[in-house]
């Protein structure tokens, strides 16, 4: 066996290194598993991050591991030597790990983190009341009046034509301006 060959198994010993050569580095260990795997979906993009793992020889890439939850592997994704990853797979409920790998060979995969993509948008609370805009043509805004029910009369209203928008406001803040609605009063 030549001394590379030695070396990469790991056969050759501290004594049987020459003393002129002082910068020998021995891989023996793999990388342990990566930890803090945090992932986080928006619409249809999965954001992941890690730290390097704790224990082990240091890494030099890092593949992810996509699995169902009943742990049916999916899919192994070579990453490079990053700790972040940003992609946007089918729709799915996946559960993700990660594994560190270096010349030895690949490290345990992370504790697996769960992911549904796409990410169910919440809807909103009940509006707790409304805010209706009315602006007239050459004048902007001439009125903005917070209501607490779904109907209102305004009696005395001069003549001319008057764009309305409302706005529904809810325990998560204001929501979207409605379609602007023309109003006519003879």
């Amino acid at each position: 066996m030549n001394d590379y060959a030695q070396l990469r198994s790991g056969l050759l010993l501290a004594r049987d290194v020459p003393p002129a050569v002082s910068n020998v580095v021995f891989l023996s260990q793999t990388p342990g598993a990566p930890t803090n795997v945090q992932a986080s979906v928006i619409g249809n993009t999965v954001n992941m991050s890690w730290s390097a793992p704790a224990s082990g020889a240091a890494p030099n890439g890092y593949v992810v591991v996509a699995r169902t939850i009943a742990g049916q592997l999916l899919a192994t994704v070579p990453v490079g030597n990053v700790t972040t990853l940003g992609v946007a797979p089918p729709n799915g409920v996946y559960a993700l790990s990660v594994r560190a790998s270096n010349a030895v060979g690949d490290g345990p995969e992370s504790a697996s983190v769960t992911v549904t993509v796409p990410q169910a948008v919440a809807a909103p609370s009940a509006p707790t009341s409304y805010i209706l805009s009315a602006s007239a043509p050459g004048r902007g805004v001439i009125a903005t009046v917070q209501l607490i029910g779904t109907s209102v009369t305004f009696p005395g209203v001069p003549g001319g034509t008057y764009d309305l928008r409302l706005t529904a406001v809810h325990a998560e803040g204001t929501g979207p301006v409605s379609n602007e609605v023309k109003v006519v009063v003879p």
